[in-house]
C-alpha cells in the first residue's frame, strides 16, 4: 500500500501520543455507518477491513488513519466514496497526508484539528528556498546526495507573464538549462528518483507528487511477501 502523494507537516519529536489516545480522539468524528440521507458527509474510517472498529492502525511507532468522504449526486443515488490516508510518525515528528489536491488536504487538516484538541501541527521549515535549491540542482546537473534528476521538468519565469518551458521524457541538455536559467527562469516541479528505488515530482511547496516505486523495490517487496 503506497502513498501516491505526500503533503508534509511537522509535529513535536517525539510526540507522546498512543494509538489508544488517538482512537478516543477520532471516535467522536467517525463516519457514521450505514446509509445516510445527507448529500455529503465525512469522518474517520477504519484503515483495515478486518478491524472495522479500529480507527487507528499502528505499526513500528507509526499510525495510519483514513479520512473518508461520501458524496451523492441525487438523494437516492449510491454514494461516491473517497478515502484519504494519513500517516503519523510520532517518533520523528511527521504527519503526512496522501493528497494531490490542496482542497482535499485542507479538508483532512480541518477534521484533524476538530478531532485532536490543540493539535501541535506545524509547517516544514527549510534553510533555503525550494525553488532556489531546485534551480541549483538543475544548473549543476545533480540532485542532492542519493537523488537524481529525471527527464521531466518545468522552468518558469517569475516575471509578469510566467513564461514556462516544460520537458517531458526529454534529455535535460546542460547548455539548454543554463540558457533558460540565465534568461531568468527558475526550476519548478522536477521529476526525481531516490536511490534508484522511488520516483516522484517535487513542487515548490515541498509537496511530493506522483510517487512510484521502481522495479527494484517492487521485487524486494514480492520476495518478502
Amino acid at each position: 500500500m503506497w502513498f501516491k502523494n505526500l503533503q508534509l507537516h511537522r509535529l513535536p519529536a517525539p510526540w507522546s501520543v498512543t494509538p489508544e489516545q488517538m482512537q478516543k480522539w477520532l471516535a467522536s468524528h467517525a463516519l457514521a455507518p450505514g446509509h445516510s440521507v445527507e448529500m455529503q458527509s465525512h469522518g474517520w474510517a477504519a484503515p483495515r477491513d478486518n478491524a472495522p472498529d479500529s480507527l487507528v492502525y499502528s505499526l513500528n511507532g507509526q499510525m495510519l488513519l483514513v479520512f473518508r468522504a461520501k458524496n451523492k449526486l441525487l438523494p437516492r443515488a449510491f454514494s461516491i466514496r473517497r478515502d484519504t490516508r494519513v500517516c503519523i510518525n510520532c517518533r520523528n515528528g511527521w504527519l503526512v497526508i496522501d493528497a494531490a489536491s490542496q482542497a482535499v488536504a485542507n479538508e483532512v487538516r480541518g477534521l484533524l484539528v476538530k478531532s485532536i484538541d490543540q493539535l501541535p501541527l506545524g509547517t516544514v521549515r527549510v534553510a533555503q528556498s525550494p525553488v532556489a535549491a531546485m534551480t541549483d540542482w538543475l544548473l549543476s546537473g545533480e540532485g542532492p546526495a542519493g537523488f537524481s534528476l529525471d527527464q521531466d521538468i518545468e522552468l518558469r519565469s517569475p516575471a509578469e507573464g510566467n513564461a514556462t518551458v516544460r520537458y517531458v521524457g526529454h534529455t535535460l541538455d546542460a547548455d539548454d538549462m543554463r540558457r533558460h536559467i540565465k534568461a531568468g527562469k527558475q526550476c519548478m516541479r522536477p521529476a526525481m528518483t531516490w536511490n534508484d528505488r522511488i520516483s516522484f515530482v517535487l513542487t515548490p511547496s515541498l509537496t511530493i507528487k506522483r510517487i512510484v516505486p521502481l522495479d527494484v523495490l517492487k521485487e524486494a517487496g514480492d520476495s518478502t511477501a
